[in-house]
């Protein structure tokens, strides 16, 4: 059965920690696979493919990004966020960009 593991490492400015989780198979690993999560998600959504992973001898690993979910809004409940990306369709950043 696989195992999870939480932990937190510190980001590259020393301000801020950075909430990861592990997914360790119980056999000898095969390999990893790191896992890097969208825009408003987190790693912990991830975890049935990690299970599935692990299931199949591979380490799974991915960590939360600075702003997304959870962590973020854990520190500020009464913010509603926005996320305008690259991801974002052009025609619908031109629209709220030239009102």
């Amino acid at each position: 059965m696989p195992v999870f593991k939480d932990f937190y490492f510190e980001s590259t400015t020393g301000q801020n920690m950075i909430h990861a989780l592990r997914c360790d198979p119980d056999t000898e690993p095969r390999g990893i696979v790191q896992i890097a999560h969208g825009i408003a998600e987190y790693v912990a959504r991830y975890k049935d493919f990690m299970s599935f992973l692990a299931e199949n001898g591979f380490i799974a690993v991915g960590n939360d990004h600075l702003g997304h979910f959870p962590d973020y809004f854990r520190n500020c409940p009464s913010i509603v966020a926005f996320n305008v990306n690259h991801g974002t369709p052009s025609h619908f950043r031109r629209a709220h960009v030239t009102e």
